[in-house]
């Protein structure tokens, strides 16, 4: 999933290649390229000056979630996990937090530094997708064998509403 900002468009590179790719959107000529060795990138969010991705790979790490600079392409804040890897994160409107899922949980980032402000455990058999932000308000499902179920959470707190 690619994200547009400042005539740039930010886009990762194919599965398992773990490269994010800064682009002119005029000309599609490469800015800059990141690379997390060995992880897939599904999609980035882009705000504060900052690109954020989940990273994550299939059969073992790297995991985490990554802030990198998106003019200098530096790493900025990274939150490694040793067990599972990241969604695509998405950003509040007011670009403070940063929500993703990992596994059963939603977690909620300060934008800025990569500190934890809260995590939700959905207890979800097979992990929790794509979290989203409107307003204030975190939206995201998931999914086991007995079918699929949305929630909705709290920006500032992560309690259920």
């Amino acid at each position: 999933m690619p994200a547009i900002h400042d005539n740039s468009i930010y886009v990762p590179g194919p599965p398992v290649d773990g490269v994010i790719y800064k682009l002119d959107a005029l000309t599609g000529d490469t800015i800059w390229s990141h690379t997390t060795v060995g992880a897939e990138v599904q999609g980035v969010a882009v705000g504060n000056g900052m690109v954020y991705f989940g990273y994550f790979h299939y059969w073992g790490g790297p995991f985490g979630i990554r802030a990198i600079c998106a003019s200098a392409c530096t790493t900025i804040w990274d939150y490694p996990d040793p067990n599972h890897g990241f969604s695509v994160p998405a950003l509040s409107e007011d670009n403070t937090r940063l929500v993703s899922s990992r596994q059963d949980k939603v977690y909620c980032f300060n934008a800025l530094t990569g500190d934890t402000i809260w995590t939700y455990d959905a207890g979800a058999l097979w992990g929790v997708h794509l979290p989203s932000i409107v307003d204030t308000v975190v939206y995201a499902y998931y999914g086991g064998p007995a079918g699929n179920w949305a929630f909705a959470l709290n920006l500032s707190n992560g309690h259920e509403i």
